[in-house]
């Protein structure tokens, strides 16, 4: 019997949404004055595949970004 190799591949997906969001939405109404102030806090999930697999918590992050468009 020939045993198959798993490749796990983790994280990303908030940082590169997060950047897709903020680049295609929320600046260029900043840019064009449809809006004036923006709270920008994008989360992300801190996995371990370890603790994950012993049931333990995941933990979580998050960075506020205040960002203000200036005329």
């Amino acid at each position: 019997m020939r045993m198959r190799r798993r490749i796990l591949i983790l994280g990303g997906s908030g940082c590169a949404c997060s950047a897709v969001v903020l680049a295609s939405m929320i600046i260029p109404k900043l840019i064009d004055g449809t809006w004036k102030k923006v709270l920008f806090v994008p989360t992300g999930a801190l996995m371990s595949k370890t603790s994950f697999n012993e049931g333990e918590n995941v933990a979580g992050i998050a960075h506020a970004i205040f960002l203000e468009g200036v005329r």
